[in-house]
Protein backbone atom coordinates (compact mmCIF):
# COMPACT_ATOMS: atom_id res chain seq x y z
CA UNK A 1 0.00 0.00 0.00
CA UNK A 2 1.66 3.46 -1.09
CA UNK A 3 1.74 6.44 1.73
CA UNK A 4 -0.75 8.12 -0.34
CA UNK A 5 -3.27 4.58 0.14
CA UNK A 6 -3.06 5.06 3.59
CA UNK A 7 -3.56 8.54 3.61
CA UNK A 8 -6.62 8.15 2.47
CA UNK A 9 -7.46 4.51 4.51
CA UNK A 10 -6.81 6.72 7.36
CA UNK A 11 -8.97 9.94 6.18
CA UNK A 12 -11.87 6.81 5.60
CA UNK A 13 -11.49 5.78 8.95
CA UNK A 14 -11.83 8.76 10.82
CA UNK A 15 -15.01 9.56 8.39
CA UNK A 16 -16.02 6.86 9.42
CA UNK A 17 -15.50 7.39 12.83
CA UNK A 18 -17.22 10.99 12.93
CA UNK A 19 -20.45 10.08 10.91
CA UNK A 20 -20.48 7.27 14.03
CA UNK A 21 -20.27 10.20 15.91
CA UNK A 22 -22.66 12.58 14.50
CA UNK A 23 -25.65 9.14 14.57
CA UNK A 24 -25.19 8.97 18.16
CA UNK A 25 -25.48 12.03 18.99
CA UNK A 26 -28.33 12.45 16.71
CA UNK A 27 -29.44 9.53 18.40
CA UNK A 28 -28.79 11.56 22.00
CA UNK A 29 -30.83 14.54 21.11
CA UNK A 30 -33.21 12.90 19.34
CA UNK A 31 -36.02 13.44 22.52
CA UNK A 32 -34.90 17.36 22.39
CA UNK A 33 -36.52 17.55 19.17
CA UNK A 34 -39.15 15.60 19.30
CA UNK A 35 -39.88 18.08 22.07
CA UNK A 36 -39.17 20.52 19.72
CA UNK A 37 -42.01 19.49 17.31
CA UNK A 38 -44.57 20.03 20.11
CA UNK A 39 -44.13 23.59 20.44
CA UNK A 40 -45.58 26.65 18.71
CA UNK A 41 -44.95 27.22 15.57
CA UNK A 42 -43.71 30.53 16.11
CA UNK A 43 -41.43 29.21 18.75
CA UNK A 44 -40.60 26.26 16.64
CA UNK A 45 -39.61 28.08 13.73
CA UNK A 46 -37.12 30.11 15.52
CA UNK A 47 -35.69 27.68 17.60
CA UNK A 48 -35.05 24.84 14.45
CA UNK A 49 -33.75 28.33 11.89
CA UNK A 50 -31.27 29.23 15.03
CA UNK A 51 -30.03 25.95 16.58
CA UNK A 52 -30.25 23.40 13.43
CA UNK A 53 -29.69 25.78 10.76
CA UNK A 54 -27.39 27.60 12.78
CA UNK A 55 -28.92 31.19 11.48
CA UNK A 56 -28.18 34.35 12.88
CA UNK A 57 -31.07 36.49 14.55
CA UNK A 58 -30.62 39.00 11.70
CA UNK A 59 -30.92 36.00 8.88
CA UNK A 60 -34.20 34.73 11.17
CA UNK A 61 -35.94 38.03 11.00
CA UNK A 62 -34.88 38.44 7.50
CA UNK A 63 -36.28 35.00 6.39
CA UNK A 64 -39.71 35.05 8.59
CA UNK A 65 -39.98 39.00 8.09
CA UNK A 66 -40.13 39.90 11.63
CA UNK A 67 -38.09 42.30 13.96
CA UNK A 68 -35.09 41.08 15.17
CA UNK A 69 -36.26 41.80 18.88
CA UNK A 70 -39.28 39.66 18.71
CA UNK A 71 -37.30 37.10 16.96
CA UNK A 72 -35.04 37.13 20.21
CA UNK A 73 -38.12 37.57 22.18
CA UNK A 74 -39.67 34.13 20.52
CA UNK A 75 -35.94 32.48 21.41
CA UNK A 76 -36.04 33.30 24.89
CA UNK A 77 -39.90 32.29 25.04
CA UNK A 78 -39.17 29.05 22.77
CA UNK A 79 -36.38 28.40 24.86
CA UNK A 80 -38.41 28.82 28.13
CA UNK A 81 -41.39 26.04 26.61
CA UNK A 82 -38.73 23.67 25.68
CA UNK A 83 -37.07 23.39 29.51
CA UNK A 84 -40.51 23.21 30.69
CA UNK A 85 -41.53 20.53 28.35
CA UNK A 86 -38.20 18.50 28.81
CA UNK A 87 -38.78 18.99 32.77
CA UNK A 88 -42.11 17.56 32.79
CA UNK A 89 -41.52 15.08 29.76
CA UNK A 90 -37.70 13.40 30.90
CA UNK A 91 -37.78 14.54 34.31
CA UNK A 92 -34.84 17.38 33.90
CA UNK A 93 -33.82 19.14 36.54
CA UNK A 94 -33.62 22.62 36.98
CA UNK A 95 -30.16 23.08 36.13
CA UNK A 96 -31.57 23.53 32.37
Amino acid sequence: MTEREKAAAGFLYDANYDEELAADERDDLSFVWEAVKSLPVKYREVIHLFYHEGCSVREISNILKRPEATVRSDLHRGRERLREILREEYDFDEAL
